[in-house]
């Protein structure tokens, strides 16, 4: 294997590459200090690192990390090797006479993977950055996940009296996904942020918490019209917040609504009646 090394060098807004000034037949004797390769600062006489050795950094515009990039054989590991001879299967060398031939791979950020074959005496690549996650693409992948359109409940459960606190609630629980994108590894973390209630008698409330069961009080509604049966819901809103192949957790920009399915409740009238047997 050649002891040459490649410098990405990142020219403006995009990856660009420096033309070669030799190729590693020049690297022979009588060369200058000023023959260097790809005008890095390494000359010919220099030591030189393996392939695969060592890492070089190119950032991206709009990108606070550095990726980095290594240049490996384009042979494969040592788990995948040729049956017969025990050898590692490796592509065939199209390069020019005289040349060898890299996997140029790219490490961080995420996902780490091949970019391309080189030869020896090629410019430095030009290796194209990973394609970028938006806001807008994780929007919608956040309104076509299935969310669970919840159930309102009340105490009592079936029926109620009139200008009595009725009492509203529901099970909620905030949901994680994960999903790939372009090849990058998105997380979701989603969670129930409001509640509309629909009592079916034409009110609404709204709230930012589920309520709960009694003994609480935390949503409850006066029925005014008695003799009647109503169908109660809840619309939930849902928010979300992402990570971005390990990153820290954004806000998602847009929201997922649900609505539950209705449950009847008989709103009736309490009379006043005497009973015992003594007058």
């Amino acid at each position: 294997m050649s002891r040459l090394f490649f410098l990405l060098i990142l020219v403006g807004a995009g990856l660009g590459a420096v033309p070669a000034t030799s190729h590693a037949a020049k690297c022979s004797g009588g060369v200058g200090a000023e023959d260097s390769f790809f005008n890095a600062g390494l000359t010919c006489g220099e030591p030189v690192p393996d392939p695969g050795s060592g890492q070089v950094s190119a950032p991206r515009e709009g990108d606070s990390r550095q990726p980095t990039f290594e240049y490996r054989s384009p042979c494969t590991d040592a788990g995948a090797q040729n049956a017969a001879t025990g050898a590692p299967r490796c592509p065939e060398n199209t390069c020019p006479p005289g040349e060898e031939m890299f996997q140029v791979w790219q490490i961080t950020p995420p996902p780490a993977g091949p970019r391309g074959l080189v030869c020896s005496g090629d410019e430095a690549p030009a290796v194209a950055a990973p394609p970028q996650v938006t806001e807008a693409m994780i929007l919608r992948a956040f309104r076509r996940i299935p969310l669970p359109a919840l159930r309102s409940q009340s105490q009592p459960d079936d029926k109620t009296l009139i200008n009595f606190d009725t009492i509203f609630f529901t099970q909620a629980e905030s949901l994680t996904r994960q999903l790939t994108l372009l090849g990058q590894q998105v997380r979701l973390e989603i969670k129930p942020s409001r509640f509309e209630w629909v009592h079916g008698d034409g009110t609404t409330a709204t709230t930012t918490t589920p309520g709960a069961p009694y003994p609480a009080k935390d949503i409850v509604h006066r029925y005014a019209d008695a003799h009647r049966t109503v169908a109660h819901r809840v619309v939930v809103t849902w928010s979300a917040e992402y990570s971005l192949n390990g990153g820290a957790l954004q806000p998602v920009n847009g929201t997922v609504t649900t609505t539950g399915p209705a449950t009847p409740l008989r709103v009736a009238e309490a009379s006043p009646a005497l009973s015992g047997s003594g007058h």
